[in-house]
């Protein structure tokens, strides 16, 4: 142990997604920061960054949630008081486990705990009801038992805090930051990829990267792109990802008859090489907490149709962006993904809309200042050398 306070971040596991993608681009950076972060996972399974993290000397722990949620939390009260003490305890979670989590974490004395919102899920119109109502009961206790409420946008917080989240003084916005290093020269590497995957040189390439879950609305996306195909035949649609949908997503485009133009690539650790192979990122979520995938998108310069529900502060370049209504029929979206991938591609270059972002609110610097302020609030001058601290 290095002598560091010590915070304990708890997540489902460190498969390829949002949270696990932000959150190691933060313990790449571990040496930046005056706590040590640690990791609780409730999965055994073993997640793609996971040996990454394990050679970067993150400890990992693992309370598996198997049989039910009161024995996990009498688990995790021994946990705090056997391998405690720890300074903070950072809830990634939905508000009714964050609820039950900061609570025990509360109860054993842990002095800092965070309720850490990624997602706008009650925004989705396919949210059920039970779980909306469960979701809008939680909250209350979350916001009583957290010393700190932050989301990753407004949508995200407003989950979490409240719609009037800004006349709260433990709430904050806290945008991911990313180290962009791995899109510079994604280009080439797009261009290898698409040789790999033995696409036709000629091909127009409509892309996706996201779990196969009903909240991704992959079944639209797959009817909009049959719309797409007739309008423009030599248009593929290369699926970047895995999830419980695979088998129905692959049997439904063989019912539209798409399935010869319809790639299922898998999970890849290149996902700028993917953003910079395809000529239009289409993204038609029921809801989305921030929209990482979006803002890979525009580090690659690849244009986007998204949904309407995907927060406003993850589409950062002017004019790189259209947005539709989820609900909206194929057609509409078949149409609209038709005329932008048949466009010539954008005036500005890549580097210019990859600049812009590592400039704005997206930069790893400022995040990492940040989020080292929750923990131990420090003084500007402080602060400031955090944020330009290096090896």
């Amino acid at each position: 142990m290095d002598g560091r306070p010590r915070v304990l971040h708890v997540l489902g596991s460190l498969h390829w997604g949002g949270i696990e993608t932000w959150l190691m681009h933060i313990v790449r950076h571990q040496h930046r920061f005056d706590v040590r972060h640690e990791l609780l996972l409730t999965e055994t399974r073993t997640g793609a960054y996971e040996g990454e993290a394990r050679r970067l000397g993150i400890p990992i722990h693992k309370i598996p949630l198997r049989n039910g949620r009161v024995a996990w939390f009498g688990k995790f009260s021994r946990f705090l008081r056997e391998d405690g003490p720890f300074l903070a305890v950072h809830a990634h979670d939905d508000p009714p486990f964050t609820a039950l989590l900061l609570t025990t974490a509360k109860r054993a004395g842990v002095p800092i705990r965070i309720a850490h919102s990624h997602s706008a899920r009650s925004r989705g119109e396919d949210y059920p009801l039970s779980r909306r109502l469960l979701r809008l009961a939680a909250i209350p206790l979350a916001k009583a038992v957290a010393t700190r409420l932050v989301g990753i946008s407004e949508d995200a917080l407003a989950e979490i805090a409240g719609a009037h989240w800004r006349s709260r003084d433990r709430a904050s916005l806290l945008f991911y930051g990313f180290d962009f290093g791995r899109f510079r020269g994604a280009a080439e590497r797009g261009t290898a990829l698409r040789r790999r995957l033995a696409l036709p040189p000629n091909a127009r390439i409509v892309g996706n990267v996201a779990r196969f879950s009903p909240v991704k609305n992959h079944d639209l996306l797959l009817r909009a792109f049959a719309i797409c195909r007739g309008q423009c035949p030599d248009a593929h649609l290369v699926l970047v990802g895995a999830g419980p949908l695979q088998e129905a997503l692959e049997s439904l485009a063989d019912t539209l008859g798409i399935r010869s133009s319809v790639l299922f690539a898998g999970t890849s650790d290149d996902v700028p090489a993917f953003m910079a192979m395809f000529d239009l990122f289409v993204l038609p979520s029921f809801s989305e907490g921030l929209g990482i995938v979006c803002i890979e998108a525009q580090a690659a310069g690849t244009r986007l149709l998204v949904s309407d529900t995907t927060p406003a502060e993850a589409l950062v370049v002017p004019g790189a962006s259209e947005t539709l209504d989820p609900g909206a029929p194929a057609p509409i979206w078949g149409a609209a993904m038709a005329r932008l991938v048949g466009m010539p591609p954008p005036e500005a270059a890549p580097e210019a809309w990859l600049d812009e972002l590592e400039r704005g609110r997206f930069g790893l610097d400022r995040c990492i200042a940040e989020l080292a302020a929750l923990y131990l609030p420090h003084p500007p001058e402080r602060a400031s050398a955090i944020a330009r601290r290096r090896p």
